[in-house]
């Protein structure tokens, strides 16, 4: 399990521990801080019991444990809150755009990187100062 679905895990863990103002405040922070959403305290329990149900749901749907980073981003992008959720990794980022610019049967780059490459290697040539 990666780290940050242990956090998650763990973070869960303890609010169930928590009584309901202290698990509100805590909530409307921590929904402030990572989607810069400013929720009531009762509102932020709302969502996250909401996110812990979704959870369960695409879990017995899909037959496999969903992590509760999906299930949140689920919940807060089908209520409105988040408008254009975009979560990637920056690994998977890097690995997105060399495949992007890669032949996946040579490995070699593929003409639009060569065609890029080249463009830029023209524009620097011209902007270089010209000796008299």
């Amino acid at each position: 399990m990666p780290i940050e679905d242990s956090y998650f895990e763990l973070l869960a863990d303890t609010l169930e521990s928590l009584d309901l103002p202290a698990r509100g405040q805590f909530l409307q922070r921590y929904f402030r801080t990572i989607a810069h959403l400013d929720l009531r305290e009762t509102q932020s329990v709302e969502v996250w019991d909401e996110m812990l149900l979704r959870r369960r749901e695409l879990s017995a749907l899909l037959g496999r444990r969903v992590s509760l980073k999906t299930a949140l981003t689920d919940v807060l992008s089908s209520s409105g809150f988040l408008r254009v959720p975009i979560l990637i990794e920056y690994d998977e980022l890097k690995r997105l755009e060399l495949d992007a610019v890669t032949d996946p049967l040579t490995g070699l780059h593929n003409r639009r990187q060569m065609t890029s490459t080249a463009t830029r290697a023209v524009m620097t040539y011209c902007a270089l100062p010209r000796l008299p």
